[in-house]
């Protein structure tokens, strides 16, 4: 079983903003931490639904980091304004569609209890005190996931995504990590509006966890045994 999988993807927004930095971060900093990455930058719902080896599904990795527009239910994405299969969401309920436009995978046909970490990266994903996406996934077994109470500037994502992955690295609990990202001055203090949901006080960062090997290109197959992992990657250039 692939127990150290992490899934960064990078999402290319409808309005065209593009997120790139802020994945690569996420998946350099991961990387430090010794565990194997995805860098998806362009998410269509066939390869979000995929599972590794008709196993465990890229949606039930231990470190899940989305980034798109959102509201509390809903983070979204349609690279180029293409529709169809580009036109993808993740939702705080199962498969279906949405606005009979979107089409989108719901967490809760996933198994949660992988995930170790989820951030959920969008303009008011925490923002239904009751019923939201980040406190969704932690009810289906996250850990600990992380979502905003309020509409977030996409200038300020990259440097709030680099210092709070660079302390998770450093060894600091998601807590310690969330907070010190919040302690520095952005253009607008909407960034911090953060909100956690779980166990804020645990790490993902240990020096006792094996090393495994990075495919910095596509593969057909994966083979796992007890010095390297190499598995399927995808990585598109926009």
């Amino acid at each position: 079983m692939v127990t150290l999988f992490r899934w960064v993807p990078n999402l290319v927004t409808p309005s065209g903003d593009d997120s790139s930095d802020e994945a690569t971060i996420a998946k350099t900093k991961l990387s430090e931490m010794g565990y194997a990455t995805l860098l998806l930058t362009i998410p269509t719902l066939s390869r979000m639904t995929l599972k590794i080896n008709n196993s465990r599904a890229w949606m039930e990795s231990d470190v899940l980091y989305f980034l798109g527009h959102a509201n509390s239910s809903t983070i979204y994405w349609d690279y180029l304004g293409k529709g169809g299969d580009y036109a993808v969401a993740i939702r705080n309920e199962d498969i279906g569609y949405c606005d009979n436009y979107w089409a989108y995978t719901g967490i809760g046909m996933y198994n949660m209890n992988y995930v170790d970490l989820g951030v959920f990266m969008g303009c008011s994903t925490a923002s239904d005190p009751t019923n939201n996406l980040p406190k969704y996934a932690n009810s289906r077994g996250a850990k600990v996931t992380i979502g905003w109470t309020t509409d977030i500037p996409q200038q300020d994502t990259y440097n709030w995504t680099n210092r709070f992955f660079t302390k998770l690295a450093n060894g600091y609990d998601v807590n310690q990590a969330v907070s010190y990202a919040n302690s520095f001055t952005y253009s607008s203090s909407a960034i911090k509006s953060t909100k956690i949901y779980g166990s804020s006080n645990i790490t993902i960062s240990s020096s006792s966890l094996p090393k495994f090997e990075t495919m910095d290109e596509s593969v057909s197959s994966y083979t796992l045994n007890k010095k390297f992992l190499m598995f399927q990657k995808i990585i598109l250039r926009v």
